[in-house]
């Protein structure tokens, strides 16, 4: 199908809501190429540790960054640039505290009724 051909579809689909919307994608060439059609915010998902590719995170200097926490050094802070730090499969409130205090700005979550209620910020549908 093409990298072209899938992101004008994607982009044709968000008619009505693209003020809301970020293209990401793990593929560096698609992510310049859904920026340079689109003109929407872009993601890149590291595939490997943020240092691996620091050099092509700075050429590319998404809007946001996508990470697996687990790809992430133990401890220090992440790499600064023009983006936003959003790190997935966050499980608990301690770890995302912690990825806070290192400047992540978004995390993703399989337990999003645990981690509000760690959190202590209510829980939707539960009085």
């Amino acid at each position: 199908h093409g990298r072209e051909a899938c992101i004008e579809r994607v982009v044709t689909a968000l008619a009505g809501v693209r003020e809301r919307c970020v293209l990401i994608s793990f593929d560096e060439t698609a992510c310049r190429l859904a920026r340079a059609m689109s003109g929407l915010p872009i993601g890149w998902v590291l595939q490997h540790t943020p240092d691996a590719q620091l050099a092509t995170l700075a050429e590319l200097a998404p809007e946001f960054v996508f990470c697996d926490f687990r790809r992430l050094s133990a401890q220090g802070s992440l790499p600064e640039g023009p983006w936003s730090w959003a790190v997935y499969e966050v499980r608990d409130a301690a770890l995302a505290r912690s990825l806070h205090a290192r400047g992540v700005a978004l995390v993703e979550t399989m337990a999003p009724a645990r981690l509000l209620a760690e959190l202590g910020l209510p829980v939707p549908g539960n009085p």
